[in-house]
């Protein structure tokens, strides 16, 4: 008999695989029982959460991260979302999907209050501001941003990325290779592996953007 969910951990986080075709209330019912016997394996483990295998809104993933939350210990630092999740939560007859049209709303903040930055930021170099912050080009393990605003980065972001240092929640970070050692924003902290940009996955990356909901901080695709 299949499963209606199960779970893969690897070294960037734990995968919950979520079966296509099962009723979400099955999904639900087997998360719950699945996680309620696997506490201890689990742990108190500090990690991301992936929800793959099919599409679920925001208030399905929510409902999910519930009971993940209520059954187990773990510290979940972020949840990443995939392009064909993100695609099901609008119902806009555009074919734009919500996550598309929230950054929209993101970006409208005053021009007057970022800095632009041409060039790499190598290790050992920091830029802070109090407005947003825009590099083009890349900023490599060792280097920092650090904003009381956005960040954008047109570049690979690798190094460690502060938006919202002043404690504004509903700031982001965006970036055409979102890869980051260390990822802030506001007062929530999380950290993408070191894992992925060893084995090369930062090739396949799309632009991308983090981001608070929740009390949590989320990765969506710009496109």
């Amino acid at each position: 008999m299949n499963s209606n969910v199960y779970f893969k951990a690897t070294k960037d986080n734990i995968i919950v695989m979520l079966d296509d075709n099962s009723d979400f209330t099955l999904i639900k019912n087997d998360l719950k029982e699945k996680v309620s016997k696997s506490k201890r394996f689990f742990g108190n483990a500090k990690t991301s959460l992936l929800f793959k295998g099919r599409a679920i809104s925001t208030a399905e993933e929510k409902e999910l991260l519930d009971i993940i939350c209520a059954e187990t210990d773990l510290d979940i630092t972020s949840v990443i979302r995939e392009q064909n999740q993100v695609k099901a939560v609008g119902q806009n007859p555009g074919g734009l999907s919500l996550v598309t049209s929230d950054f929209n709303k993101l970006i409208s903040w005053d021009n007057n209050d970022a800095i632009f930055h041409k060039g790499n930021i190598r290790s050992g170099m920091s830029i802070k501001h109090k407005g947003s912050i825009i590099v083009i080009g890349d900023v490599n393990p060792g280097g920092e941003i650090i904003a009381e605003g956005n960040i954008i980065i047109l570049g690979s972001l690798k190094g460690l990325a502060h938006a919202g240092s002043g404690g504004n929640d509903e700031c982001f970070v965006a970036a055409l290779k979102l890869m980051p050692t260390q990822l802030r924003i506001s007062n929530i902290i999380t950290s993408l592996a070191e894992e992925a940009t060893k084995s090369g996955k930062m090739k396949d990356s799309i632009p991308s953007y983090a981001f608070i909901q929740d009390e949590q901080i989320y990765i969506a695709p710009l496109v």
